[in-house]
């Protein structure tokens, strides 16, 4: 595995992930050219309780590249038909329950943030039309996991960027163009996950040509290999508990500060998820090469994997982070023209500059692990760097305000790189012993 082989994986993941975060960012970046603070801070809060939703289940994604990367390297097809089918059917049944849920859901939610009462109103509205896009997004989430791990690179790519094309193209319409404000952004979102659902199911049946007559339905609900994925599920669930967690209350914490700054850290917190896609897109291709690897039994790939990645760590963070350098101040007027929150975010932005060399190893590594289906290393470290975050926020918050929250947010993004770091030679030992 060369350089240029691992390129060619992982370039495509990063230009199909790094439209992801484009979805949220686009929404505030429209809401930023109204009027009011209000608008951007209620859409912030929406997306932050989506995310929170969806990226619980994220795990859909990640695991069905690992179990589709393994079924691919041991050429099985039935295999590779039942790594898209099982959790295809978890994702229809959770999106179906969170529709059902929504109403406490989003009371729930607004209590812990507790917005300002205008603030509320928009986040309602954004809530309650965008709920009924859970399934859509879930399984989504299965089939692109399950084409990223296949290696349908064009496939992948055009899944992601058609749908999030097909949103930035009707926020701008709804909102800039029919002034429908908040529900115009909902909307053009939601339009765009039911979308890709239909993309999705034509690129699957196209570059595999799926028949329902050959799923070997008698073996869908296999109770040792479901007992597997629920552990390496369950393990990838608690690491995006950890996460959200962190999350929400960096969210909660801004927003007690005023809805300049609220809106000052959304913006930072999507520049924040732009980077992190981009090293996700590095993870995508780690986990297709780990998982591989795992399924054709070769250790000299699995060590070549992580050799690549470490590289690429370092060279991922030097590339964002003067790209970021030289950028951050055009970045922000993209998001808003509001003055207050343009000065809020000059404050602040700068600790994103070193927020790359902090995370890379976390969030790359973290494909390593997942595609190769050992996921306990990653659970632990982030409920590790969770607890580390906890600590930094509460000491640090009271005498740096605003500032001690955006440094506890790199203390946190630099435990999850540490702390899982620390599990990388073990884990090639032992899959060295295991295969060698």
């Amino acid at each position: 595995m060369t350089h240029k082989a691992y390129l060619s994986i992982a370039v495509p993941f990063i230009l199909a992930t790094i439209t992801t975060p484009l979805l949220g960012a686009v929404d505030m970046g429209v809401m930023g050219r109204l009027p009011d603070p209000a608008y951007i801070g209620g859409v912030s809060i929406g997306v932050v309780i989506f995310n929170t939703i969806y990226w619980l289940f994220g795990f859909l994604r990640v695991s069905t590249t690992g179990m589709s990367s393994q079924a691919l390297g041991a050429a099985d097809r039935k295999l590779c038909l039942l790594a898209l089918m099982r959790p295809l059917a978890i994702a229809l049944a959770v999106g179906t329950a969170i529709i059902l849920l929504q109403k406490p859901i989003l009371a729930f939610s607004l209590y812990f943030m507790r917005p300002e009462p205008d603030v509320a109103r928009l986040v309602e509205t954004y809530f309650s039309i965008l709920v009924w896009g859970a399934p859509c997004v879930l399984a989504n989430y299965v089939m692109l996991g399950w084409l990223m791990g296949q290696i349908k690179l064009r496939a992948s790519l055009v899944l992601q960027i058609s749908t999030n094309a097909l949103n930035i193209v009707l926020s701008v319409l709804f909102v800039l163009g029919f002034g429908w404000g908040v529900p115009g952004v909902a909307a053009a979102t939601l339009l765009a996950q039911t979308g890709a659902v239909a993309l999705g199911v034509w690129l699957i049946w196209r570059h595999f040509a799926v028949r329902l007559d050959e799923v070997p339905w008698g073996e869908l609900f296999n109770r040792q290999v479901v007992a597997e994925i629920v552990r390496v599920n369950g393990d990838l669930f608690i690491r995006t508990l950890c996460l959200l967690v962190v999350t929400n209350m960096f969210v909660a914490k801004g927003a007690s500060y005023g809805k300049d700054i609220l809106a000052g850290n959304a913006i930072i917190l999507q520049i924040q998820y732009l980077m992190a896609y981009f090293f996700d897109g590095l993870a995508n291709a780690s986990s297709v090469v780990a998982g591989k690897a795992v399924g054709k039994k070769d250790p000299a790939l699995f060590d070549r994997c992580v050799s690549l990645s470490w590289q690429w760590c370092l060279y991922g963070s030097i590339l964002v982070s003067v790209a970021y350098g030289l950028t951050w101040d055009g970045v922000f007027r993209l998001f808003t023209s509001i003055p207050e929150v343009l000065e809020a975010g000059r404050d602040f932005a700068h600790w994103m500059t070193v927020f790359p060399f902090c995370a890379s190893v976390g969030l790359v590594f973290y494909g390593i692990f997942s595609g190769s289906m050992q996921t306990a290393p990653v659970r632990n470290s982030m409920l590790q760097a969770l607890a580390f975050y906890v600590v930094a926020q509460v000491c640090l918050t009271p005498l740096f305000d605003n500032h001690g929250l955006l440094f506890a947010f790199l203390l946190f993004a630099l435990g999850r790189s540490v702390f899982l770091g620390r599990y990388v030679p073990a884990t090639r030992l032992a899959f060295r012993r295991a295969h060698g």
